[in-house]
C-alpha cells in the first residue's frame, strides 16, 4: 500500500509593478524618444479606432497604405525606422503598440528589455 503525500499549496510571490509614470520618468532619452516615435506611428491608429474601427482593420490599412506608398513619405519612413530589416513595423508588433499604449499611455510604449547589452564580436 502507498502513503498519500499531501502537497502544500504556496502562494506565488507578490509582484511589484512600477507605475506607468515613474517608468517614463526612469527611462533614459534613447527610450523615451523610441516611444514618441511609436505614439506618432500608432496616434491616427488610435483615433480610426475611437470612430468605431477595430484595431485590426486599422492596422491593416496603415499597412496596405505603406505597401502601395500612399501612406505618405514620414509615416512610410518612421514605419520603416521601427521596423526590422528594412521593412516597416509588423502588424503584430503594431497591434501589441496599440494594446501597451491603451493598457499604461506612453509607458506602455517603452522598451522593456533590462538585460545586459549584446555585445558584438568581430568574428
Amino acid at each position: 500500500m502507498r502513503a498519500v503525500t499531501r502537497l502544500a499549496v504556496v502562494p506565488p510571490p507578490p509582484t511589484t509593478t512600477v507605475p506607468a509614470e515613474t517608468r517614463w520618468q526612469r527611462a533614459n532619452d534613447q527610450q523615451r524618444k523610441r516611444a514618441n516615435q511609436r505614439e506618432a506611428l500608432i496616434r491616427p491608429l488610435l483615433r480610426q479606432i475611437d470612430a468605431g474601427a477595430t484595431a485590426s482593420q486599422a492596422v491593416k490599412g496603415l499597412l496596405l497604405d505603406i505597401g502601395l506608398g500612399e501612406a505618405g513619405e514620414q509615416v512610410q519612413a518612421l514605419a520603416v525606422e521601427l521596423g526590422r530589416g528594412g521593412k516597416p513595423v509588423s502588424r503584430a508588433t503594431l497591434l501589441t503598440w496599440i494594446k501597451a499604449f491603451q493598457e499604461n499611455g506612453r509607458a506602455g510604449l517603452l522598451d522593456r528589455y533590462k538585460g545586459r547589452a549584446r555585445t558584438v564580436r568581430g568574428w
